[in-house]
């Protein structure tokens, strides 16, 4: 009898023990809702590496946690950093307010070793700050053509380039906004009248964006190549994505193994910006005026090719320009390696001839042109006792800058060329001078001197803040002074160029309506409907286009397929340049491009005619491609500091999320009452045990 009654408990138990698993399965997610608020839209700042140092930040393995405190002013930030009684604090800052967001305050928090993280704010409709820059006054200092470079960028911080021992968030999404300080901060953490700090509980967060990778690049990828089963995780990566290229009036392998000597006009422009937070690169003028410059330059020559066929000529979107000029380095090794635009395949029927520096006859860079204080553009070159007016590079820059000085005033613009005692500015032309320092090279740029955009490099760098805003989602009604100032500078070049390799006069003209079009997609929203014609994948279409900017920030690519501001080029790039050769399908115009034959290649563009449920578009034929922007270093194992060594650290996830965090004493409390209350039950069964004869009457034969 006594037998079936432990059976029974037994089962009584297991079947709790089993219901209560499931129970807590079902009801842990509701607990943790309760307990925590999660906010999805936040920004963050991650760590990089170069051959020396690394930069930007991180929080511990399991994240930072602190009491969040809105430092609204300097005796908010002495509070945090000495007098506050719960540190450590996570400091809530405007980014609107420089007087606070700041290196030095940074700085301050960060050696108080009372902080354990910050969040900044950036409210829709507050005041953009006059100028500010985290990149340093000399962009790329240490890869360009001069030891002691100018300065370029006055207002830099070089906040882009320090390290910080705590994680930094941004948030800039109204409504995750609004809940930290209605339900959070307003609610639990003011403090009391005389300044001290508040009763618990308060309202506190976790701040987790780990960061793997330590020290500096060389020692980080020496880690992630000892990989192991038992240790899978990685450190970090090159910074890398793709060059795009383009060109026309392409000389075959089969008329020449490598172009001619001064065959070829070279036309540039930088594809990348950068930020302190991860995906969130504009780069409106420090970057996208010049690419949209090229792509229109771009589409009105492809117009008149047949006229230029005594030169080719050759439009380049270099990638990681931000990072000691990653893709124009790249570009440059390839060229001397015989690797340009590819290698040569003698299985291939057609292919483009190799472009070396020999065959450039000259480098025309396109900068930040968006005119932002006058009519004016400048032209830029390099200027060396070697190269006096003799020289022939020199004399066809002379010659080139003549032409654009005469074109800009039948165009009521000002075209000026720089002061002979004047270095370039940083530019990608400084990488191509380095391995031939006579080559003709040009940058236009809209300064004479410093920069005239006062956000270089930081996430102001955006329409609204240049008041070029479009003010409404509908590209083809509206035009933002950005679209109208690129389309007169790439009037005046285009012309230039034309006449320059003609010697004729000729009133071709950039499109406004494409500048437009294309200053919409790239620094408005690129979930527009130009950019929508190049995906069939509704997935695909998801995760290259956003309801904001473009990202232009490099990142890493471990794949063979570009990452949004490079891919996204690539296509615009061929359309613009290229030829439709019918309406198909899409694997129709893709098996186009496993025929024999590398002198073009083929894209989809997305049309609305459908034919037996099989939908129809353009495909389009054209010379346009990518290649490789990862640092030569990474190839060559070469950390002297000759070429980029930027890396980005791996991580796992990035989390911001608040909670209501109790009395510290409390928890000791709850602690002591536990130990407490164990310490009694181990007792009573103890006592139970070894009493179990004298309290349960147990038969000596009892029956089974």
């Amino acid at each position: 009898m006594m037998a079936q009654w432990f059976a029974l408990i037994q089962y009584v138990c297991l079947l709790s023990l089993t219901n209560w698993i499931s129970w807590s399965e079902v009801t842990a997610g509701r607990i943790r809702e309760k307990i925590y608020h999660d906010f999805t839209g936040p920004a963050y700042c991650i760590k990089r590496l170069n051959g020396s140092h690394e930069t930007g930040c991180s929080s511990g393995m399991s994240g930072n946690v602190g009491v969040l405190h809105a430092v609204e002013d300097f005796v908010d930030v002495n509070f945090v950093c000495k007098s506050g009684p719960h540190a450590p604090y996570v400091a809530v800052i405007d980014a609107l307010d420089l007087s606070l967001y700041n290196t030095a305050v940074l700085r301050q928090l960060d050696d108080s070793q009372r902080v354990a993280g910050v969040i900044l704010i950036k409210r829709e409709n507050g005041t953009v700050p006059t100028a500010f820059s985290p990149e340093g006054t000399s962009p790329n200092r240490g890869y360009g053509l001069y030891s002691d470079p100018a300065i370029w960028n006055p207002v830099g911080s070089a906040l882009l380039h320090q390290k910080w021992a705590f994680p930094i968030f941004l948030l800039h999404k109204k409504e995750e906004i609004s809940y930290l300080f209605d339900n959070c901060l307003h609610r639990f953490n003011n403090r009391t009248a005389s300044g001290g700090g508040a009763p618990w509980p308060l309202c506190s967060a976790q701040l987790k964006n780990f960061m793997f990778a330590a020290k500096d690049s060389k020692s980080c990828i020496r880690r992630s190549e000892m990989m192991t089963n038992l240790n899978p995780q990685g450190r970090c990566d090159p910074l890398s994505d793709f060059n795009v290229w383009s060109i026309l009036n392409s000389l075959s392998k089969n008329l020449t193994s490598s172009a001619p000597a001064n065959s070829t006009i070279v036309i540039a422009a930088r594809l990348d910006s950068n930020a302190i937070f991860y995906q969130l690169a504009n780069g409106a003028e420090s970057t996208v005026s010049g690419l949209v410059t090229l792509l229109l330059l771009a589409e009105a020559l492809a117009q008149v090719r047949e006229e230029l066929a005594n030169k080719q000529i050759l439009f380049l979107l270099l990638n990681g320009e931000s990072y000691d000029y990653i893709g124009s380095s790249r570009l440059v090794y390839d060229m001397t390696t015989s690797s340009f635009p590819r290698p040569i395949l003698h299985t291939v029927l057609a292919q483009n001839a190799l472009i070396n520096l020999d065959s450039i006859d000259m480098f025309i860079e396109l900068s930040q042109v968006a005119l932002l204080r006058d009519n004016a553009f400048y032209l830029h070159h390099h200027k060396t006792a070697a190269r006096n007016d003799s020289d022939p590079s020199r004399q066809r820059e002379g010659a080139f800058a003549a032409i654009a000085a005469e074109e800009g005033r039948r165009y009521q613009m000002d075209v000026t060329t720089s002061t002979a005692s004047q270095q370039l500015p940083p530019s990608s032309l400084q990488s191509f001078l380095k391995a031939k320092p006579n080559m003709a090279g040009v940058v236009v740029a809209d300064h004479s001197t410093t920069y005239h955009n006062q956000y270089y490099n930081s996430l102001f760098d955006t329409l609204e803040s240049h008041n070029s805003s479009f003010g409404a989602d509908s590209a083809s009604q509206y035009s933002s002074a950005f679209s109208r100032n690129v389309q007169k500078v790439a009037t005046v070049i285009v012309r230039s160029l034309y006449r320059l390799v003609t010697g004729k006069s000729s009133d071709i003209e950039a499109s406004l309506q494409s500048s437009n079009d294309l200053m919409y997609c790239y620094a408005h929203k690129s979930n527009c409907s130009l950019f929508q014609t190049y995906f069939t994948d509704l997935k695909a279409q998801e995760h290259f286009l956003s309801d904001g900017p473009m990202n232009t920030y490099i990142s890493v690519n471990r794949g063979s397929v570009p990452q949004e501001a490079a891919y996204l080029s690539w296509k615009t790039l061929a359309k613009l340049t290229g030829n439709v050769v019918g309406q198909m399908s899409e694997d129709e115009c893709a098996k186009k491009n496993l025929e024999q034959d590398e002198l073009v290649n083929y894209i989809f563009v997305n049309g609305n005619a459908t034919e037996n449920g099989t939908q129809l578009g353009d495909c389009i034929e054209s010379n346009t491609g990518i290649s490789q922007a990862k640092s030569p270093a990474f190839l060559l194992n070469d950390y002297s500091g000759k070429y980029s060594t930027w890396t980005e650290s791996q991580w796992s996830s990035a989390t911001f999320r608040i909670f209501l965090q109790p009395d510290p004493q409390e928890d000791v409390k709850i602690l002591v009452f536990g130990i407490i209350n164990t310490v009694v039950l181990t007792l009573l069964m103890y006592g139970l045990s070894h009493r179990a004869t004298d309290i349960f009457l147990i038969p000596n034969n009892p029956v089974s």
